[in-house]
């Protein structure tokens, strides 16, 4: 029984410590998001320059946003402007986001 308690805690602690290791080695690549979220950006532009609106969703403006490892972009239009992001904090320690009257900005 002990045997079986301490091989039970071996295979829980290593699991443990490959799921750190996976998570350490995958880190966005900036650039290459800001880029994405820059299509983006001007697609939802070129809606509001055409309807005098942003548009309610990222479909409407006639964009599906790549898909990413960190989720799928998010978009929400509000009465000031829009706001697009992709990451989420505490899931993947980091959170990428734009708003035209700030540009973009990284939490992590």
């Amino acid at each position: 029984m002990v045997r079986v308690a301490r091989g039970i805690w071996r295979v829980q602690l290593l699991g443990i410590a490959l799921l750190g290791l996976v998570s350490c080695g995958h880190h966005p690549d900036w650039d290459r998001l800001e880029a994405q979220g820059n299509e983006i950006v001007r697609v939802v532009e070129v809606y509001r320059s055409a309807h005098g609106e942003y548009p309610p969703s990222l479909i409407a403006a006639g964009t599906q946003p790549p898909k990413t490892p960190w989720g799928e972009w998010t978009y929400h239009r509000s009465d000031k402007g829009f706001y697009l992001s992709v990451g989420d904090y505490g899931r993947d320690g980091f959170e990428l986001y734009y708003s035209p009257d700030v540009g973009w900005t990284r939490s992590s």
